[in-house]
């Protein structure tokens, strides 16, 4: 199945559009506001193993934000991603404030998740994230590196 293209603004206000990455592997690397302790465990060992080799874009969703929480935490929210992103050396985190292109992609709220994307656009695997051990590790790794041979 071919992912469907979205643009959603970064943590800097840039658009960034999927489609600009066909040719590249991508992993979307989706949370929101309840998984993001979970979720940084794995998207440290994402991007320690597999940065060098694959486009790595978190998605957050903020759709579990109340409306006026939104509006009120936007600013503190970039603020935060721009820290981090910096602390993961990663150009960009999307921010998904309706949830839309998580929805897309059958991100669910509360569980990081996996989405791999190949070079031509199709997707490979949507997988998600429990807790972090040795052996969920080393399995959900294995099952990226199968992919992107």
């Amino acid at each position: 199945m071919i992912a469907p293209d979205f643009t959603l603004k970064d943590q800097n206000d840039i658009e960034v559009q999927l489609s600009k990455f066909r040719g590249e592997n991508v992993l979307l690397f989706g949370f929101d506001k309840d998984g993001v302790d979970r979720g940084g465990a794995w998207l440290n060992l994402l991007v320690e193993r597999y940065n060098e080799r694959l486009r790595i874009l978190p998605i957050a969703n903020g759709a579990s934000l109340p409306l006026s929480a939104r509006l009120f935490l936007k600013a503190k929210v970039k603020s935060e991603l721009r820290d981090t992103a910096e602390e993961f050396n990663l150009s960009s985190f999307l921010l998904d404030w309706k949830g839309e292109v998580s929805h897309q992609f059958g991100i669910p709220r509360q569980v990081p998740t996996v989405v791999l994307i190949d070079s031509a656009g199709r997707i490979q695997w949507i997988q998600p994230l429990s807790q972090i051990t040795t052996d969920e590790a080393r399995a959900i790794l294995d099952q990226i590196d199968k992919r992107i041979k």
